[in-house]
């Protein structure tokens, strides 16, 4: 298990189709003027910049951390459009459009409207900062780069390291072992208590993941499905052809639906983990201590905190496993859901100055310290070489294939992990 691979992918599920509804646009800042004020302490010019965001996707430090480094006036627009995909759109196409965007709606725009409308990033230098699978996963079918990758979620199968070593278990290394482990755990027939529910003992379970989150569902078929029917030319062919209405699920979906329904089969799933909300699925692992495994990202290490604030003699270690999808030992993958995607508009493009000004922007953003701005908390994974300033123990090297889908649905894209993870 020294070997892990992880698959990125969007949050709307791979055979989702990008919906439509009508909107009015909400109010946008026209900045198709350069903007310049002086800064009379440093008697220097600042260009004004447009930045549209999402809510929670960027820490607070950002417009200040900008400011203090560059000479720019930062006009932070927040978008609050229950369609923010059309919003953008909107925009992008009524020259109301910002001069940045750091969104994870973008990979939704249609590659047409991306080469119109955004700047090409592909020759740029701060570009070689990235993963190479990361980067070719965000280049779109005609070849040009409009955005590139912010921090993930990564997700996998999180476990309790002290349960673990109590009862003399051992990680598995592949799916056989894997539906061993709980079939061994279930039938020792474990209970423990959990005491804000109520004063009977329960059965402590091996495997509890939420699937009433409809992203849980997503992220196990997906990934469990990844090699056969996601991965490769062929396949992502077939996913560009659905999503744009021109193909069918017949042919190519069956032994899809056969794998996943193997999953209960195997005892992996049941259809009561339908009725566990999210709140409950982590209360069992890292408080109640009733469940052993469940998927979860790398926010684990900080759930687990929370759980036990006040009780920190209850904590248990945890760890973090692959999701293995065959018993072949390099079948082993992460899931990444990345949190936002940064990109320069046409609009932003237009004036040399504000250009050259975002340039040196996205520069910083391309460094560990700057991947820090685009997320709001400590704990992050991003798709930087060598970067070592991650708060979870994630360290990969980069893969030698890659796999990408060509109309940017989703990010298909394999890094190897040098270490088994440790939260």
């Amino acid at each position: 298990m020294n070997v892990k691979k992880l698959i990125t992918l969007s949050l709307a599920s791979l055979l989702t189709l990008s919906g439509s509804a009508a909107e009015t646009l909400a109010a946008s800042v026209d900045s198709t003027e350069v903007t310049k004020s002086t800064d009379t302490e440093n008697d220097t010019e600042r260009i004004q910049l447009v930045f549209e965001f999402q809510d929670g996707r960027i820490s607070d430090q950002f417009e200040s951390t900008l400011e203090s480094l560059f000479p720019v006036d930062i006009v932070m627009d927040k978008v609050l459009s229950t369609n923010p995909y059309l919003r953008l759109k909107e925009e992008l196409t009524h020259d109301m459009a910002p001069d940045f965007v750091l969104c994870e709606y973008i990979r939704r725009i249609e590659d047409d409207v991306l080469s119109e409308y955004f700047y090409d990033l592909g020759a740029e230098s701060f570009v070689n900062n990235y993963y190479l699978s990361a980067i070719e996963s965000c280049t779109s079918s005609d070849g040009g780069l409009y955005y590139i990758p912010g921090p993930s979620y990564v997700y996998g199968i999180v476990y309790d390291k002290t349960a673990f070593a109590k009862l003399g278990l051992t990680v598995p290394g592949n799916y056989s072992e894997f539906v061993k482990l709980i079939q061994d755990v279930d039938a020792m027939g474990l209970t423990g208590t959990e005491p804000d529910l109520n004063t009977a003992e329960v059965p402590v379970r091996s495997f509890v993941p939420t699937m009433r989150w409809r992203d849980m569902t997503q992220i196990i078929f997906n990934t469990m499905n990844y090699e056969d029917t996601f991965r490769g030319i062929t396949n992502a062919k077939w996913l560009t052809d659905y999503q744009n209405g021109e193909g069918t699920m017949v042919g190519h979906m069956e032994a899809a639906a056969e794998k996943y329904l193997k999953l209960f089969d195997d005892g992996v799933l049941s259809l009561d983990l339908w009725d566990v909300i999210p709140g409950y699925r982590s209360r069992k692992l890292y408080d109640y201590h009733t469940s052993l495994m469940t998927i979860e990202s790398q926010q684990a290490f900080e759930f687990n905190q929370v759980f036990n604030e006040e009780k920190p003699e209850n904590q248990h270690e945890i760890g973090l496993m692959p999701i293995y999808t065959s018993d072949d030992p390099d079948s082993g993958y992460l899931y990444a859901i990345p949190r936002s995607f940064i990109g320069i508009t046409g609009q932003g493009a237009a004036d040399p100055a504000k250009l050259e000004a975002l340039l040196r922007i996205m520069d910083y953003l391309s460094t560990p310290e700057g991947q820090k701005l685009l997320i709001s908390g400590d704990d992050y994974f991003g798709f930087l070489k060598n970067d070592t300033s991650l708060n979870s123990d994630f360290y990969f090297i980069q893969r030698s294939r890659i796999r990408s889908a060509p109309d940017g649905s989703s990010l298909h894209s394999t890094l190897r992990a040098t270490t088994t993870a440790t939260l």
